[in-house]
């Protein structure tokens, strides 16, 4: 019997959502087509943790240069004492636009720390 109430009220609620909201999933065209004057959207720095990842991360450094973003983007590529080239690959995948990317050496991982969570916390260190 609790389970059949429960049913219909969850039911209740979807039919109000989709009958009652109109189209709530769905973003207006006035905010997608909302473009920010320069002066006014903020800075973004973006923090990528790499170790051995010269694979993928040439693809991760060239979408996010790609972004259609008003405001300045900045990436921190941290390479976490990758064996392979992965400081070289997002160096070269931002060769026409280096300005916007920073490759920093992460330092030795103290204790009590993971990797990814002090390689973040480095380039975090740097956005500032």
């Amino acid at each position: 019997m609790i389970a059949a109430w429960v049913g219909a009220l969850s039911f209740s609620i979807w039919v109000y959502l989709l009958a009652g909201r109109g189209r709530f999933w769905q973003v207006s065209r006035a905010v997608t087509d909302l473009k920010l004057p320069l002066t006014a959207a903020p800075r973004v720095a973006v923090v990528v943790p790499a170790r051995n990842e010269a694979d993928v991360v040439g693809r991760a450094v060239r979408s996010l240069l790609e972004q259609d973003y008003a405001g300045r983007l900045q990436i921190f590529v941290v390479d976490d004492h990758s064996s392979d080239e992965t400081a070289s690959v997002a160096r070269h995948a931002a060769a026409d636009q280096g300005q916007r990317l920073t490759i920093i050496s992460a330092m030795p991982l103290p204790t009590g720390w993971t990797g990814k969570m002090w390689a973040l916390s480095q380039g975090v260190q740097h956005t500032a």
